[in-house]
C-alpha cells in the first residue's frame, strides 16, 4: 500500500516536470518506471528502519548486561539484569518480538524484490529509449 501511495505522488512530481520544461520530455514508461523507483527506494528505507529497530528491541531483551549512560557518554556504567527479568525479557522476546521481527522482515525482503523490480524497469525503459 504504501509502495503505491509513494510512487502515485511521485507520479505526480514526474508529470509536473514533463508537463512545464519544454526542453526534458518524458514517455509515460519512463514516468511510470521513474515514480516506481523512488516510491519502491522510499519504501525500501522505511522498511529497512523498521527492521532495524525492530531487531535492536529483540537485541537489547536478549541482553543480559545492559549499558546505561545518566548525564553523557563519560559517566555510563554496565548493569546485570536480575534473572528474573533476564527470563521474562526473553519470553517477552520470544512471545512478542520475534513474530513481529519475522513479519517485518518478510515485509523487508518484498521491499527489496520490489526496489529491484523497479530498478530493472526504470534501466530498460531509460537505456532503451536513450538507444534507440
Amino acid at each position: 500500500g504504501i509502495f503505491f501511495l509513494f510512487s502515485l505522488i511521485t507520479y505526480g512530481f514526474v508529470d509536473n516536470i514533463d508537463t512545464y520544461n519544454e526542453l526534458l520530455e518524458i514517455s509515460i514508461g519512463r514516468r511510470i518506471s521513474l515514480a516506481a523507483l523512488i516510491g519502491a527506494s522510499a519504501t525500501l528505507a522505511s522498511a529497512f528502519r523498521l527492521l532495524g529497530e525492530w531487531k535492536y528491541v529483540a537485541d537489547r531483551l536478549t541482553d543480559t548486561t545492559l549499558y546505561f549512560e545518566e548525564t553523557g557518554w563519560a559517566d555510563g556504567f554496565n548493569l546485570q539484569k536480575p534473572d528474573e527479568t533476564a527470563f521474562r525479557d526473553l519470553i517477552l522476546r520470544d512471545q512478542e518480538v520475534s513474530p513481529r521481527l519475522a513479519v517485518v522482515q518478510q515485509a523487508f525482503f518484498l521491499c527489496l524484490g520490489s526496489a529491484s523490480v523497479s530498478l530493472a524497469s526504470f534501466l530498460f525503459f531509460w537505456i532503451s529509449a536513450s538507444s534507440g
